[in-house]
């Protein structure tokens, strides 16, 4: 019986080993695509991949969240004219923020996206800016 309960714990362990592994893998896939499709400047490449991280396991890497930051950023710069999908984004991206703010080794680069989100969300609409301007300037200073 002690046996058997082992041999399971241990299949248990070792599966729960290689699904990691396996999203591991992947993300720095999707993070190596991700740094091609930035520069392409492509919407649906940028989207599509920003979709994809948002599939993964949140505790696989902070890196990985970075990069789905920043993929929503690009979107959200790619859409300052385009108020419908701007506004469509910007609150799950600025959410995603949040989470990287919480990320200690990369809470920083959180911050100044989040600052970067609440810029852009002055430039589409500048009366934003008596309520943001202050949350922007503690989000820097924090960094």
């Amino acid at each position: 019986m002690k046996t058997s309960l082992l041999a399971v714990c241990m299949f248990v362990f070792v599966a729960n080993e290689i699904f990691v592994l396996a999203d591991t893998t992947l993300a720095r896939t999707l993070i190596e695509k991700s740094k091609y499709a930035y520069l392409k400047y492509d919407f649906a490449q940028l989207s599509a991949l920003r979709n994809e991280f948002k599939k993964m396991d949140k505790t696989i890497l902070s890196e990985a969240e970075y990069f789905k930051v920043m993929l929503g950023y690009k979107l959200l710069e790619m859409n300052l004219h385009n108020e419908k999908t701007f506004d469509s984004l910007y609150d799950e991206i600025l959410a995603d923020t949040e989470l990287l703010i919480k990320r200690e080794d990369f809470k920083d680069e959180g911050l100044v996206l989040k600052a970067a989100v609440y810029m852009m969300k002055i430039a589409i609409e500048p009366m934003s800016a008596v309520s943001l301007s202050t949350q922007i300037h503690q989000l820097l200073s924090e960094a």
